[in-house]
């Protein structure tokens, strides 16, 4: 890429720059036909490997070494390099291992959408309007899904319910409130998700237990804005997945 920002920097005859345009043209869409034509092969995409800071790296320095020591014929790199890249390895399996034993629930940030993960191990049940093929899925919820190396996902759909739906997650109680009147007959929520798009009396939850309040994206901006001008007043605490990031709950035995 730089070396393409000086070339287009010198100055070329028209004549010349006129060839020289059509040539890289050609070259950029021959490249990325060519990197198309490679995402699409199957087994070619391997997107749920994530890796850190750290891993990184322990990655190119090996990387280093490795050449290093074909270049100079050192033994000593190449040991060196291999246990960079062997320590590489076992922390993305030990990572993957954690991951058998992970839970907590995911309160995605979307605009006008409504989705919930609830993950144990390597199996999500997502609590979503959403579908596979949306673009709001792909690219805000399959990332973190793809990052805690799940495997098995569930999908749920709420609005079809069209009532308040209580949902068990282990030892937790998550109630996704979508009619016009808060649902209290249970004790003791430990998370309620407002999913009605309707501007509700809250003054019930003032001597209600419970650890969230949250407003998901499906609520109009007048009617979140009504919400927490209500949660101010009754002293509340709620948080609004539209305006704020999405919140991630470990959930501890």
């Amino acid at each position: 890429m730089y070396g393409g920002i000086v070339f287009l920097l010198i100055p070329w005859p028209a004549q010349a720059m006129h060839y020289l345009g059509l040539a890289l043209n050609h070259l950029i869409n021959f490249t990325n036909n060519g990197l198309m034509y490679i995402g699409n092969i199957p087994g070619a995409n391997i997107s749920p490997i994530y890796i850190n800071g750290y891993e990184i790296l322990l990655f190119y320095v090996a990387l280093f070494l490795g050449l290093k020591a074909f270049y100079r014929k050192q033994k000593s790199y190449l040991y060196t390099a291999v246990t960079l890249i062997s320590l590489f390895a076992l922390s993305i399996t030990v990572k993957n291992f954690q991951h058998t034993f992970q839970k907590q629930a995911m309160f995605f940030c979307l605009r006008k959408n409504t989705a919930v993960a609830l993950i144990k191990g390597k199996t999500a049940v997502l609590i979503t309007d959403l579908d596979s093929s949306n673009y709001n899925y792909k690219f805000f919820v399959k990332p973190y899904i793809d990052s805690c190396h799940i495997n098995t996902i569930i999908f749920i759909n709420p609005p079809l319910t069209k009532f308040n739906t209580l949902y068990k997650f282990e030892n937790k109680k998550i109630l996704v409130q979508q009619t016009k009147h808060l649902d209290l007959s249970h004790k003791n929520f430990d998370y309620i998700l407002l999913s009605s798009n309707e501007i509700l009396d809250l003054t019930p939850l003032a001597t209600y237990t419970y650890k969230y309040l949250f407003i998901d994206g499906k609520n109009r901006d007048f009617i979140i804005k009504e919400l927490e001008k209500q949660a101010l007043g009754l002293n509340l605490v709620i948080y609004a997945l539209k305006r704020h990031p999405a919140k991630e709950i470990k959930i501890l035995n």
